[in-house]
């Protein structure tokens, strides 16, 4: 972060782009150094208690309503992080949600899919809920007997969940394909049948405020998600509907897998509106609108 200050205080730039607040921050002082005409606060992530030490929290707070007041444009990842700065006073002019997007031209129709196969992407942490995925796979195959689990991704919790699948004799079932590029990444889940988003529910975690990509991920694959009621997008998903919304239970997960498998027309309307939501999820168009507002935003804030 000091490295990328000093290279803009050695240039004169039109923008700052600052990821976090402290970088935004950082930003603020280029502009008054008269080396960016204009700041943009990226609010990729927030949560309201994101430090244990509760000095280290006040600052973070303090940093974060600073950048916000006095950023020329404030890119929110979600909605719920709008709506933080919303309510700490940022004009509604200025504060716009800027969501997360996804890399279309790497996504390629598969020649054939499995909608008995589930799929998670994930790193691979005790709080991504990858367990609870494992332990319904014992009752999905009792009703689905063909039915899989593709795990993508790495993590130190990794050995745990193995361990699990053998524990539950499920090795044949799930399958760990570790961390891959991402038009391999994407050509598997577009031959899977399902994407599966399980976030414990935590209402002050950063799933909660965030815009998380795997279930955009999934929706532009063509897949129908199961996602917990944790993140903004699971409201989204269920009205429209896109697939299912559930709480983090496992009776809730092996119902909703099956539903999906049972249910043809269910499912197939559920992929009809995921390729229709996601044909809006282009990086590409999401920051041309972005940059289009700031173009347009005048002179900078004070």
């Amino acid at each position: 972060m000091v490295a990328n200050l000093v290279w803009f205080l050695t240039r004169r730039s039109e923008v700052f782009i600052g990821i976090d607040n402290v970088n935004a921050v950082c930003g603020l002082v280029v502009r008054l150094l008269g080396r960016a005409r204009r700041v943009v606060f990226y609010a990729v992530d927030y949560t309201p208690s994101r430090f244990g030490s509760r000095p280290l929290n006040w600052l973070y707070q303090l940093a974060d309503g600073f950048a916000a007041r006095h950023a020329d444009r404030v890119w929110n990842i979600s909605e719920a992080i709008a709506e933080v700065h919303a309510a700490r006073g940022t004009p509604a002019d200025k504060n716009l949600v800027v969501p997360f997007g996804v890399q279309l031209d790497l996504i390629r129709p598969a020649a054939a899919r499995d909608r008995h196969a589930v799929v998670i992407l994930s790193t691979l942490f005790e709080s991504k809920g990858i367990q609870l995925a494992i332990g319904a796979m014992r009752r999905v195959i009792a009703v689905i007997p063909d039915a899989s689990l593709h795990i993508i991704g790495s993590g130190p919790y990794e050995s745990e969940l193995r361990r699990l699948v053998s524990e539950l004799g499920l090795d044949r079932v799930v399958t760990f394909h570790g961390l891959l590029p991402y038009e391999q990444l994407y050509r598997v889940m577009s031959e899977c049948g399902v994407g599966l988003a399980p976030y414990v529910e935590a209402q002050g975690s950063y799933s909660y405020f965030a815009d998380p990509g795997k279930p955009k991920e999934y929706l532009a694959c063509g897949l129908p998600v199961i996602i917990t009621d944790v993140p903004r997008i699971a409201r989204r998903i269920a009205n429209e509907p896109m697939g299912l919304c559930i709480r983090y239970d496992e009776d809730e997960l092996v119902s909703a897998i099956v539903r999906l498998s049972a249910d043809a027309a269910f499912y197939d309307t559920c992929v009809t509106n995921a390729r229709a939501f996601s044909a809006t999820l282009s990086w590409n168009e999401i920051y041309a609108r972005a940059i289009a507002d700031l173009e347009g935003s005048g002179a900078s804030a004070s």
